[in-house]
């Protein structure tokens, strides 16, 4: 292969730019392309919110916040307005609302003012997705397949029931994943039922979290502060945050509970009847992880109170208790998990009160271990300044596996930070947005021998040149202290500690030359500041451009993207969130020198049935053995209704 073959796109990158036009902001601009979070939760939720939107005639306060990028303040102002000026005549009078006019494009799609047609007393639907990868590793059609088959039914407001099962690609069992969930709606007594797999949220995350947060990311503000609160059936692909039991939810007035118990299996491994690690992917490819599938049984039972006096003040309480099977190993060094108990209990206090167009939020909680998580922070929704403030601890006996609150990682414990965004429309066409995060560890940690600390920064500008051109640009400045193993003078190992700084710049053009046609280039850049020093490489640059068609005509949606990448050095890896088959996205690395390429057609064959189909091919080089690599990929997706 050439040496960079990314420098064949140069020309037709720039050569796009002179003819470029903008087009909405879509979901992949939104999610943190480095993050631990699985993308597909947080379509599937948004998903939900399309698929069933609100009435915004009917629509409360507390659901309107609950929606990604609704500010709580921005929820009072619609409600308000609503009281004001009476019912809406039709969804787009929400740009009458000032705080609204910036958020509308993403949000006006989660509302009606009048259905199309009475609704359905029952309704039955399924999603079936079939994945076939080529044979690299897995010589058997059974283990190369990857299969999701979901399912849905209800019937009016009162009940609701899913089914869900999976399995991944490399995984032998035909049901690796299997969820069922079921509520039962009592709008006389405003009480829910939940039997089978269900999340339970609360506050910030730190006792109950969010799998659906976004953290760190391009919406510098919205992102950050979590959303819902309650019980919720769970069917998302994410195995380790579904319980399987029972809930309740009532409200009373302006106050509400909800009481919950259940269990699960968790993946672990267990040595001498000691739990070693837990697993947290849900993969179960390998031997060792298959082996640690399920091993761990675990007990849960909990109760959330809040208390509303107001549609401004926000005020509540959980308690929750673990029970465990097998005692955690008493560890030495670097072992977190020998804080673990085998029972463990999770108490929390979280707030929100809103004020005009600023909201302080927080949530404290402690845990059996004497381990204490706080986290606040202050928001300003006011036009055409916008910021937020963020202060966070978790301490190193902060065990919970529930949590999924604010921070640098996907854990919440041995972290404490600061995070400050601000958000500032310069004009009616630019608007500039940054963000500084300053975190610390107490502890060491298996990756650092020493306490360590880090920062990252964030820089986002995005000018709407006209209605079909929009150019973005984006400077991510991420430096951390880490391990690296060295030789001293006698040629033995070294452990030390080494500064790495990664920088990644990203500019990209979103243009709608005419109603049916949407196309988006991408240029990427990525270094490392001491990538050569300590891991011997001479090439410390990561590129990736690629270029996406999107078109619709009638009843279908056709969609291709090229991308060529040269990244060579591990640390200056490239990442892209890629538009998987519908409800579904996928985060993909790229290390080494090649070209990615992939088309997705979907097809509404009738008013109740659409077919989608996608194909997928990577070829790429790694320097490390020289070889060439070629990944190819069959997915096929139907989705069906029954109304």
């Amino acid at each position: 292969m050439a040496k960079n073959p990314a420098l064949s796109m140069f020309v037709w990158f720039f050569v796009e730019l002179l003819y470029a036009q903008e087009s909405k902001i879509d979901i992949e601009t939104l999610i943190n392309e480095e993050g631990n979070r699985e993308p597909t939760a947080v379509v599937e939720y948004l998903e939900e919110l399309e698929e069933h939107p609100l009435n915004l005639n009917k629509v409360t306060q507390d659901q309107l916040a609950s929606i990604p990028w609704i500010p709580p303040a921005t929820a009072e102002d619609i409600i308000n307005y609503r009281k004001q000026h009476g019912l809406f005549a039709d969804v787009a009078e929400l740009k009458m609302i000032r705080s609204v006019v910036p958020i509308y494009d993403r949000i006006f799609t989660f509302f009606y003012v009048r259905a199309a047609q009475p609704p359905k007393e029952v309704k039955i639907e399924e999603r079936l997705r079939l994945v076939l990868p080529s044979a690299q590793q897995e010589s058997t059609f059974s283990r190369r397949i990857k299969t999701y088959d979901r399912v849905k039914m209800s019937w009016g407001s009162f009940f609701s029931a899913g089914a869900l099962v999976e399995k991944d690609t490399g995984e032998t069992n035909p049901v690796d994943l299997a969820l069922f969930s079921s509520q039962i709606s009592l709008k006389a007594l405003q009480s829910r039922i939940m039997l089978g797999h269900f999340s339970a949220e609360t506050g910030q995350g730190i006792a109950l979290g969010n799998p659906n947060g976004m953290s760190k990311s391009v919406d510098v503000i919205e992102s950050v502060i979590k959303r819902r609160q309650g019980l919720f059936p769970y069917l998302s692909t994410n195995e380790n945050l579904a319980l399987w039991g029972c809930g309740i939810s009532q409200k009373i007035k302006w106050f509400s509970y909800s009481l919950f118990a259940g269990h699960n299996r968790r993946d672990a491994t267990i040595s001498n009847g000691k739990v070693i690690s837990l697993r947290n992917t849900g993969i179960h490819q390998s031997d060792s992880e298959r082996d640690a599938r399920d091993q761990l049984k675990e007990g849960i039972a909990g109760v959330m109170m809040i208390i509303q006096p107001s549609a401004s003040v926000n005020i509540g309480s959980s308690f929750m208790r673990q029970q465990y099977d097998h005692d955690f190993k008493n560890g030495t060094g670097f072992d977190m998990h020998s804080l673990m108990r085998r029972f463990n209990r999770i108490q929390s206090f979280f707030f929100k009160y809103s004020r005009a167009n600023h909201t302080i939020f927080g949530e404290f909680a402690g845990n059996g271990a004497e381990g204490r998580a706080k986290i606040c922070g202050l928001m300003s929704t006011t036009l055409p300044v916008e910021w937020i403030i963020l202060w966070r601890s978790y301490a190193p006996q902060f065990q919970n596996s529930y949590a999924a609150g604010f921070g640098d990682g996907d854990m919440t414990r041995n972290e404490a930070g600061f995070y400050m965004a601000v958000r500032s429309q310069l004009d009616r066409r630019t608007t500039l947005s940054w963000y500084w995060d300053q975190f610390k560890a107490f502890w060491p940690t298996t990756l650092s021998p020493m306490p360590s600390r880090g920062h990252d920064g964030f820089l986002f500008l995005q000018h709407r040149y006209s209605p079909r051109l929009t150019v973005g640009f984006r400077l991510k400045l991420s430096s951390k202290m880490t391990a690296l193993k060295v030789q001293d003078s006698f040629s033995n190992d070294r452990t030390k500690q080494s500064r790495q700084t990664t920088v990644r710049g990203q500019l990209q053009l979103e243009y709608q030359p005419s109603p049916v046609l949407f196309m988006r280039s991408r240029i990427d850049l990525s270094g490392m500041s001491d990538a050569a020093q300590y891991h011997g490489l001479s090439d410390t640059l990561g590129v990736m451009i690629y270029q996406q068609v999107r078109a619709t005509w009638k009843n279908a949606v056709f969609e291709t993207r090229w991308t060529t990448f040269d990244a060579v050095s591990f640390p200056t890896r490239l990442f892209q969130v890629e538009s998987d088959l519908p409800g579904a996205m996928q985060l993909v690395t790229f290390y080494g020198r090649g070209i990615r390429w992939y088309a997705k057609l979907s097809l509404l064959l009738r008013k109740n049935l659409r077919i989608s189909v996608k194909r997928d091919h990577m070829v790429y080089d790694f320097t490390a053995d020289g070889g060439i690599h070629s990944n190819n990929v069959f997915s096929l997706q139907i989705d069906w209704r029954c109304l």
